[in-house]
């Protein structure tokens, strides 16, 4: 798999590649919002991983872009927030939110 890390904390970072690498995985890393958003529209990947809190452009706003481009990947999201409203924006600004995915409600408490 073709994979792009979107990520600004170099351990993380350092740890996710060394697992997709040994798993056979293809990984590029890009270490803010700009340069990812670049990577994504240049390259085509399989899978991204992307953190929502990046310096310059955030992991929301290259969510929506990722969208409006329809680039092709799956996205994971990654974030240390515990809002859960959060997490429910990020799903549903992603290239692929379903309905089933959200069963269309609001999450009212942080998952344990």
């Amino acid at each position: 798999m073709y994979i792009l890390v979107i990520e600004d904390n170099p351990d993380l970072v350092a740890n996710l590649y060394d697992y997709l690498e040994r798993h056979g995985h293809t990984i590029d890393v890009a270490y803010d919002g700009s340069s990812g958003l670049r990577f994504a529209q240049e390259r085509r990947y399989d899978v991204m991983v992307l953190d929502l809190m990046l310096p310059g452009m955030d992991g929301l706003e290259v969510l929506e872009r990722i969208k409006e481009q329809n680039l092709p990947a799956q996205v994971i999201m990654l974030t240390a927030t515990k809002t859960v409203k959060t997490a429910v924006t990020a799903m549903r600004r992603g290239p692929r939110t379903s309905d089933a995915a959200l069963s269309r409600r609001e999450l009212s408490t942080p998952p344990e």
